[in-house]
Formats: C-alpha cells, structure tokens, sequence
C-alpha cells in the first residue's frame, strides 16, 4: 500500500511540474496562462473553410486582459535571418498566421509568404498578454526621454550585452514597419513586429516565448523614463506549451463561409437539367441538397452565364478568387425566366448554358449595415470615410468612392436592398468589376475581414468576421436555354383570381372566367416541386370557382398551376 501511494504521489507531482513547466508565464504568482481545451484536436478542416471559435480548458489571469492567437504550421521550421533553422528559444515550428479572435480561414494564413496545403497540420495557441502596457512601452522607448533624448540609445547598450547587434537599430526597425507611437501597436500581429529585432528571422512559438522571458529578464534597463520600472518582470504575458488545438487540413471544400464554426452554406443538387428550357418559360423550383445553418436567415440563387468571363475595370477576364464566368442576375425563389436575366448588356441566347447557384446570407444585417454606412453619422457625418480609410491602408482606391457609386446606382439606404439582386450593385462597387461568384465572395471576405473597422455607429460591431454568409461554389444546376415557346393563352381567361393570399382560413378560393369551353387541370406544388394537390375541371366554360382546402398544409411557399393540356398558368401562394 505504501508503495503504491509513493508512486500515485510521485505521479501527481511530476504531472503538475510538467504542467507548470508548460505555463510559460510572468510576473505574478496569481498570473494563468490561457489554455485552448483540446477536446476535438485534430479535426479535418477545409482549406477555405472558417475555423470553430476557440473553446477553453482555463482562462487568463485577470492581468493578462488580451487574448490572441498563433497559428503555428507543422513539420515547417521556423528560418533565422540567414535561411537556417532558428535557434531562437529553441527553435520550432514556424508561426504563418495571427488572430484576434481564433476564428479563421487556414488558406488565409501566409506569413512569410508561406501557403497551407492539403495534408497540413495547424496548431493553434492562446497568447494571454497586457496590450496596454506593451503599448506605453513601445511608446516611451520610441518617443519617452532620457536625459532629453529617446530611449533608443538603451538598445545599443543591450547589442553589447546580449551580443546581437541588429538590437542597436530597433527604433529604425519599427519606424520603418510604421510604429511611431504605442498608437500603432493594436493587436499581437503589432507586437511581434515591435519584437521581432530580438529574433532576426521568422517566428516560432518558442521565438515568442524566448522574447518575453528576455525583455523581462532584462528590465533593469528599461527605466520608468522608458516605459519600465527599472527592474526585471514587468511585462505580463502567459501561453502553455501544451495546450494547443490542431486542425488538419483535408480536401478542399469550395464552401465558403462566415462566420461560425457551424455557418452551412446551402447546396443545390448538381447537374443538368433533362430538357431546354425555352427563354420565355419558367425554369422548375430548384432543389436543396443541403440547408443552410439557422445564422443565415436568407437563400436566394445566383445566375451565371457559364464560359462566359467576369471583366474587370480594365474590360479584361477578372482574376479576382481565380475569376469566373459573369452573374446575370440573382432571383429570390430560383423561378424565372432565362429572358429576364441580363447585366452588362449580356442576355441568355437559344443554345447557351446557364448556372443557378444557392446563397445563404443574412438580409437583415447586410441591410443595417449598408443603411449605417450610408446615412449613420460619426461625429455628425455618414460613415463613407470607412471606405476612404480601406482605400489607403489596402491600396485599393476604388474603395473612396463606394458612396458615390451606390448613390448613383440608386441605393440610399436599407429600403433599396430587399434581395440578393438589389445587392449586387455592392459587390461590383467593392471590388470595382463585373460580378462573378468568386468577386462576390471577396466582396463578403473583404467586409468580414476590416470589420474591426467598423463601429456599431456604422452598422458593424467593431470586430472581425461578422456578416454572415454561405455559398458552395460548385455546387450548381445547369440548364440549356431553347426557343421560346409559342405564346398561348391558357384558352383565353378574362379573370384569374386567387384569395386569400396569403391564406390563412385553411381554404383557397381560385376564382377564373374561361372564354371558350375546356378541360382545366389545378395542380398545387410544394417548394421541393411535390404535388400537394390535383384536380380537374371538365367542359368548364364562364365564370369557374373551386375551393383547395390548405388545412393539412405546412406553413410555406406553393405554386398553383392551372393547365389545359396546350398551355398553363402558374402563380405563387403563401400559407400561413
């Protein structure tokens, strides 16, 4: 029994110094790394696919107010300033990407100008740090005085002492990346660039590690002139060397999507469709194979002419996302006819192909936003200046006059934009080109990824990833435009009349005046195009009134069809 307890006790403790080996950690006893949970590691993920928000085995210690994330690529080593595998903090995987809130897309991860691959491995690691302090240290060392002049003459002194000499340049270094002020320091991608003379090459987490333990164990030279406290141990920060959350990244979906881990871009069943569709008929109500996730309270369908090319502003083929064939239009219930699709002065001719792809988006957001961003004020003016701002700091000028084309398109506020047609006049504003699906992804990912640019004031939440959206790029029905059909009347009516509509009784009154005498079949069709309900009407001549009852009906959208055997007549019904 003695034996037993002595290695049950011995166990323990060596588990817990392992344990707080990991928590690499300053400068209070009190002080908590956070620690990702790794419930679920190791899941396959798509390379364009977002990631889940993070979840946590233990949060930061209240004197860590900022938590970040690394993105850290295995098997790819860190590279010192020459090329060879870094030896700072003992080396590591190399970090390809930073984020604010842990919830990203692995194919947008690049540091270095590093790519993500199929079969990559991504491990993910909570950074806990004080972002305020960092910022008033970066500060005091590039603009604090010590005996009237700033504090970078420090960092001659510790290229002596630490024996590396890239040290003596650093407030060139960080005037040079655009930190003049602790102003410019506002995440942790800011804060590995304050770093980053201490490492002299590319970052591993054991690199960032190694940084902080250094700069603390330096602070003796750091005066309160400096941003310091003229002691070792100042700056805060905690990450653990064993809690980290691995993706892997498996074949690439061409879903894309935002903004959580359980968004579900909607999809259509692919292929063909058996028979032409004349350019004056109805295309048949498509069918989802898969529906999107309840965050997208809005799908609609997108119409491409297929090899036929988006243009940019230049008139050539557009690169945006690869480019792509062109949008024709988008349509909310994916019923229309093909004569009706038009944009640019392109049509749908007999003989050509055309795509109908779904899109799951959320109206109601989009619309606030736009409306905020075209008639909020910030300090008494609307938000336009967002875009003038994105404009400089993407080097996208276009950007500045996404007002004035909206204006000039007619779109002034929330009213102008009730559908996925009266939208697209956006995304063509955003990136400057003809629509493909492609362009309008990147409208969508541009929005998402400068959200921290846009206050609630204009329509946003002041953080990244928060519009919504789902869209499978190949999951698409075709169909084959054919002459248009020959114009018949359906036996000539003079009224035509449903009602209620929408019903809510339980019954549906069809009310309709036939000239001369036929055989009338009534059909009701479901959304998924299921028959709910067949009649027919014989020798009918006159004024003609039947009644469908809609009391075992699902609350929904049907379509009523009245046909003679030559031509027909659909219209839509509502039940409630």
């Amino acid at each position: 029994m003695k034996t037993n307890y002595f290695f049950k006790t011995l166990a323990i403790i060596l588990f817990i110094s392992n344990y707080l080996a990991a928590q690499n950690k300053c400068c209070l006893g009190t002080t908590v790394a956070p620690e990702l949970s790794t419930v679920g590691t190791g899941v396959t993920i798509g390379l364009n696919q977002s990631t889940a928000p993070p979840v946590f085995y233990a949060n930061a210690s209240a004197d860590l107010p900022n938590v970040e994330y690394v993105i850290a690529r295995q098997g790819q080593v860190a590279l010192d300033g020459q090329g060879q595998p870094s030896t700072v903090g003992g080396g590591g995987n190399v970090i390809i990407g930073v984020d604010e809130d842990g919830i990203f897309v692995p194919a947008n991860q690049n540091r270095y100008g590093l790519s993500v691959g199929m079969g990559d491995y991504l491990d993910v690691t909570a950074v806990g740090y004080n972002l305020p302090l960092i910022q008033e240290l970066t500060d005091s060392l590039l603009n604090g005085f010590s005996n009237g002049q700033p504090c970078c003459g420090l960092f001659g002194v510790m290229s002596l002492v630490l024996q590396n000499p890239g040290l003596a340049g650093f407030c060139n270094t960080l005037n040079n990346a655009g930190i003049y002020t602790g102003a410019d320091v506002t995440n942790l991608e800011d804060v590995l660039t304050v770093f980053s003379p201490f490492v002299d090459g590319q970052y591993s987490v054991g690199a960032l590690i190694y940084v902080f333990d250094l700069i603390n164990s330096n602070g003796n030279y750091v005066s309160t002139d400096c941003g310091g406290t003229g002691g070792n141990n100042f700056l805060s920060y905690g990450l653990s060397g064993i809690r980290n959350f691995t993706y892997i990244i498996g074949a690439t979906p061409t879903s894309n999507t935002c903004c959580y881990g359980t968004t579900m871009a909607p999809e259509l069943n692919t292929g063909i469709h058996g028979t032409l569709i004349a350019t004056n008929d109805n295309t048949p109500l498509p069918a989802l194979a898969v529906n999107a996730s309840a965050d997208l309270t809005n799908v609609e369908y997108i119409i491409t002419k297929r090899n036929t090319a988006a243009l940019d502003a230049m008139g050539q083929p557009d690169t945006i996302k690869g480019g792509g064939d062109v949008v024709l239009g988008a349509d909310e219930d994916g019923v229309f006819m093909p004569m009706d699709k038009t944009r640019y002065g392109l049509t749908l001719a007999v003989g050509d192909t055309f795509d109908m792809t779904a899109i799951g988006y959320d109206l109601p957001a989009f619309k606030i936003l736009m409306d905020s961003l075209l008639n909020g004020t910030q300090n008494g003016q609307p938000c336009c200046d967002v875009f003038s701002i994105m404009a400089s700091v993407l080097n996208k000028p276009h950007l500045g006059a996404v007002c004035n084309r909206l204006n000039n398109a007619g779109i002034l506020g929330a009213g102008d934009l009730n559908n996925m047609e009266e939208m697209l006049p956006v995304f063509e504003a955003l990136n400057n080109n003809q629509n493909s699906l492609g362009s309008i992804v990147a409208a969508l990912e541009l929005l998402n990824e400068n959200g921290n640019s846009i206050s609630s004031d204009c329509g946003g939440t002041g953080m990244n990833n928060f519009m919504p959206y789902g869209i499978h790029l190949k999951k698409q029905y075709a169909y084959v435009v054919d002459n248009p059909l020959v114009v018949r009347d359906l036996s000539p009516i003079s009224l035509f009349m449903i009602y209620p509509n929408p019903t809510t009784t339980g019954l549906l009154n069809v009310h309709f005046t036939m000239k001369k005498e036929v055989n009338v079949v009534v059909r009701l069709f479901d959304a998924l195009g299921q028959e709910v309900h067949y009649q027919t009407l014989e020798h009918v001549l006159g004024d003609v009134k039947t009644t469908i009852s809609t009391q075992h009906l699902a609350t929904g959208v049907y379509f009523l069809e009245l046909a003679d055997g030559h031509s027909k007549q659909v219209t839509k019904v509502v039940v409630d």
